[in-house]
């Protein structure tokens, strides 16, 4: 939800939307019910605090001179997404002696993770998504897309949006700057119970470095060409038109984080897409490698050609080594 102060202090943001979702693209009965929450992997955020004066309020009580209720602050003070804001669990089964998770990236395709019962921590590992869309056809620019489950407040604090632009079934989709000295600026919509943050870092190769790379015109297009729904295992699937598409598979995009490595011997677990079939890159034999708080472990996934890298303790990933695959049950198809 927004804060209600800042219809006064964004007059291009339209009317006060305090009691409305960001942008709503799903309906109710579309959204499946929010599980346990999750933790994010990212830097965390420092929330950026709302002055209210005391003085002010003892001024009025005594008559004094009153001092004016400072204004939410224009940009957030750090970088947002906190590693343990918003992470979503999916649901699991047991099948057999293990345990099966599902998995849906943005773009619709799905596959499943099995692992025997001395990995089941990564089924209470909170999941993190996401993936690159492309704006544009000639020369086009890459914005990276982050997923989560939580709410505005929790990813950028008392910050106000800058602006607001018309977005999918008639919602709102809010513009946010990054913190001083950033170039970083974050469209942001809301998804049923996902919120979507796609970040512009003003910093595309070939081109100089400002602090949005997209016109207000082109922002107003991607916020009314991206669109979501839920799917029966509870992940965000994307839908995007002209000029925005999501990034093709095999490309660098498509990313899949268990776990939020808030320490170093914490476990983690991440599936990514773009790093398979190419010279140098890992193949089916499982690589082990040397990791903070433990060890690593990485390899190409033949079914689904997604790379898997894993680290943590020697005793988790000697699990994952032995233990962890992908069924063949891998939709290479974006479902509709």
């Amino acid at each position: 939800m927004l804060v209600s102060e800042w219809a006064a202090t964004c007059p291009r943001c339209g009317t006060d939307v305090s009691a409305a979702p960001v942008a709503e693209g799903v309906r109710e009965a579309d959204v499946a019910a929010p599980r346990r929450g999750r933790r994010w992997r990212v830097p965390a955020i420092v929330a950026v605090a709302v002055a209210v004066g005391a003085a002010a309020a003892l001024g009025a009580a005594t008559g004094g001179p009153s001092r004016p209720r400072a204004s939410p602050a224009t940009v957030l003070d750090s970088l947002p997404y906190a590693s343990t804001v918003g992470r979503y669990l999916p649901p699991s089964r047991e099948q057999g002696d293990g345990v099966v998770v599902p998995v849906t990236l943005l773009d619709g395709r799905r596959f499943e993770l099995a692992f025997p019962a001395s990995l089941a921590v990564i089924a209470s590992l909170g999941v993190a998504v996401e993936d690159s869309i492309t704006v544009g056809a000639a020369n086009p620019v890459v914005l990276r897309v982050i997923a989560t489950r939580a709410t505005v407040a929790q990813v950028f604090g008392s910050a106000h949006p800058r602006r607001s632009y018309a977005g999918p079934e008639g919602g709102r989709v809010l513009v946010f700057d990054g913190p001083p000295g950033s170039s970083t600026s974050y469209l942001v919509f809301r998804f049923g119970p996902w919120l979507l943050s796609v970040l512009d870092a003003g910093d595309h190769p070939g081109r100089p470095r400002t602090p949005a790379s997209l016109t207000d015109q082109q922002w107003a297009a991607v916020a009314s060409a991206i669109d979501g729904s839920v799917d029966g295992d509870g992940f965000l699937v994307l839908r995007t038109r002209t000029p925005a598409a999501v990034a093709a598979p095999g490309t660098s995009g498509s990313t899949v984080v268990f776990g939020a490595g808030a320490t170093v011997d914490d476990p983690q677990l991440d599936i990514e897409d773009g790093y398979c079939g190419r010279p140098g890159s890992d193949t089916a034999a499982r690589r082990w490698f040397p990791a903070q708080g433990g060890a690593g472990v990485a390899w190409c996934d033949p079914t689904t050609g997604l790379h898997v890298d894993a680290t943590g303790t020697y005793p988790f990933v000697e699990a994952v080594t032995s233990g962890l695959s992908m069924p063949p049950v891998y939709s290479p198809v974006p479902r509709p």
